[in-house]
């Protein structure tokens, strides 16, 4: 759907970052859960090759852990790239196509390649960051032990901290949230990319939380039934990058393409 022609929809604005101009929508707190709505919608048109893609996805990223060393900085290269190709996927079903599970892999494609690498790259200092800090957490809760002080007496001292490390988490989500996405289907650059993701989800805060609350009630979901749930649940939670900066950004008016 259109941002123009949503129910919905309670404002625009138009946004302009270097040579990338798009007009960001803002919605009700209801539209989160719409958009997993849509998701599913998607999905389930051809849930078994959905399910087959989850399985590639996962297979794949096991296999980026296996790398020395860099493993996990290859893993978030890596899954960034496969969510790209599945952004395109669900853009072809909403065209119309047909989903094929091969397309989790367009976004090794040349034309998306060198950008959501960047992209997933400097992204990169922010989990640097993120482990320093929780390593000085770490580190707090040793010292009081060995000092004799009660976790009580430390709080004062590590509840900087976890509030500085909950902002740095909830900064670098909405930093990604809408990127992989705008760069396969609005082929911005990956700065660009970051920036519109973050202007997005910081317009959008009150959808966003009723997004996280039904993702919260799926990871249960998930998690009772033995991660078999997570076969479909994944496909839909990462079709809702698709739904969400298609609401947001309009991403069903980009091009056609093969794929």
């Amino acid at each position: 759907m259109n941002p123009e022609r949503d129910p919905l929809l309670e404002s625009t604005d138009a946004v302009v970052f270097g040579d990338t101009a798009l007009t960001v929508a803002v919605y009700p707190i209801e539209a989160g859960v719409t958009w997993w709505r849509e998701a599913a919608s998607l999905v389930w048109r051809d849930p078994l090759r959905w399910m087959a893609s989850a399985l590639v996805f996962l297979v794949v990223c096991a296999a980026t852990l296996l790398v020395p060393v860099i493993g996990p900085l290859v893993l978030h290269v890596v899954q960034t790239i496969l969510i790209g190709g599945l952004c395109i996927g669900c853009r072809a079903v909403d065209l119309g196509e047909p989903f094929k599970v091969g397309m989790i892999f367009a976004g090794f494609r040349s034309e998306y390649l060198g950008r959501l690498t960047t992209m997933a790259l400097a992204l990169v200092g922010g989990f640097v960051l993120l482990f320093f800090v929780a390593g000085v957490l770490g580190l707090a809760f040793t010292v009081s032990e060995l000092t004799g002080f009660s976790e009580i007496s430390a709080l004062p001292a590590i509840l900087p901290g976890v509030l500085f490390l909950t902002l740095v988490i909830t900064v670098f989500a909405m930093l990604y949230w809408f990127a992989p996405a705008l760069i396969v289907l609005h082929g911005t650059g990956p700065i660009e990319a970051m920036k519109l993701s973050f202007m997005g989800s910081l317009k959008n805060i009150a959808p966003m939380l009723s997004f996280g609350i039904v993702a919260l009630l799926l990871l249960l979901l998930g998690i009772l039934t033995a991660g078999i749930g997570f076969l479909l649940i994944g496909p839909i939670a990462i079709a809702t990058i698709y739904t969400s900066t298609r609401a947001v950004f309009g991403a069903a008016r980009a091009r056609r393409e093969r794929v």
